[in-house]
């Protein structure tokens, strides 16, 4: 059995993170993108209706996930805060 495998009840984000932080690409692929729709309403919701007209929220999302990759490393070090909510901050950033 994987160090990494999952136990029942316990939430998978702490497993990719693990994984993530020895480099296993398919574990950060899947982390910077699971929440995707999520983002993305969000963006739209907190868009002000001025640059909603001018882009798209899906795009500030893709760019989100974009600074997000180059600053993993860092995050997988200190974990400041959950993952989730510093995704959320980036793409609010943004």
């Amino acid at each position: 059995m994987s160090q990494f495998a999952l136990q029942p009840g316990i939430d998978d984000t702490e497993v990719l993170l693990e994984r993530a932080s020895v480099r296993d690409a398919s574990a950060i692929e899947v982390l910077l993108c699971r929440h995707r729709a999520r983002l993305e309403s969000t963006v739209r919701l907190h868009m002000d209706h001025r640059l909603a007209a001018r882009f798209d929220p899906a795009d500030v999302v893709q760019e989100c996930i974009v600074q997000a990759w180059g600053e993993l490393p860092r995050y997988l070090r200190e974990r400041p805060i959950p993952f989730y909510p510093w995704l959320l901050r980036i793409a609010l950033e943004r």
